[in-house]
């Protein structure tokens, strides 16, 4: 059996299509579940550059929770 070269292998671990990262939950097998403290928070943002889409709650530009099911 010949094997595929790199050209022939459909990608894996990808999102081929932008904006479908919703139809992708990945909070049912997290390791660790984040907590925010609303009274700590100084609105820095800097969970939303590191955490998976959709998963930081933003309104009006202040972090207002968690969305755990992503």
């Amino acid at each position: 059996m010949k094997l595929k070269g790199w050209k022939n292998v459909n990608p894996g671990a990808v999102c081929t299509e932008a904006g479908s990262a919703l139809q992708f939950k990945t909070g049912s097998w997290r390791a660790y579940r984040p907590k925010w403290i609303e009274e700590n928070c100084i609105q820095c943002l800097f969970y939303w550059a590191y955490c998976p889409d959709m998963a930081v709650n933003v309104k009006d530009g202040k972090m207002t929770g968690f969305n755990y099911d992503y």
